[in-house]
């Protein structure tokens, strides 16, 4: 006796629409995280230019007086506000709020010193070299309930 065999029976339609339905699940997971990724990518990107933009804008203050930056504190977080009048960066005791709605940024600077012997930066022991400083660009935001920070450190002389 020979069986019909033309067409699908039910239970291999079931089979192959469950397999159809993990793949898609699986599918729709990736790309959630995917996606997720590059948000957290694209944030990070932003903050990495804005914390160029802070030394960047040092520099300038820097070249317009050193006193500027050499006067501040040491260890003491300090903000840039931007003067559209002036078309002039300065810096700022008081944070002038966020970036965007989502980033904070601040700077510190720190002294530096120096051997006596070979002028190298060294971290201990060695003389105060008023004429570097240390400076530590800060850029805060909040992704998905977590803080997240990037920092972007450089020194700043006026030789």
């Amino acid at each position: 006796m020979r069986l019909n065999n033309k067409g699908f029976s039910v239970l291999e339609i079931v089979v192959v629409l469950a397999a159809l339905a993990i793949v898609a699940v699986v599918l729709g997971q990736l790309s959630v995280s995917f996606l997720g990724a590059v948000a957290s990518g694209e944030l990070q990107l932003r903050a990495n230019a804005i914390s160029a933009e802070t030394i960047e804008a040092l520099k300038i203050i820097k070249a317009d007086d050193w006193n500027n930056l050499s006067g501040l504190s040491v260890n003491t977080a300090y903000y840039l506000t931007y003067s559209t009048i002036t078309n002039k960066w300065s810096v700022a005791v008081s944070d002038p709020g966020k970036i965007d709605g989502i980033f904070s940024r601040s700077f510190t600077v720190k002294s530096v010193n120096r051997d006596g012997v070979t002028g190298q930066i060294v971290f201990s022991g060695g003389s105060p070299d008023s004429k570097t400083l240390l400076v530590e660009a800060n850029v805060d935001w909040v992704y998905k309930s977590a803080n997240k920070n990037f920092k972007l450190t450089t020194y700043l002389t006026n030789f």
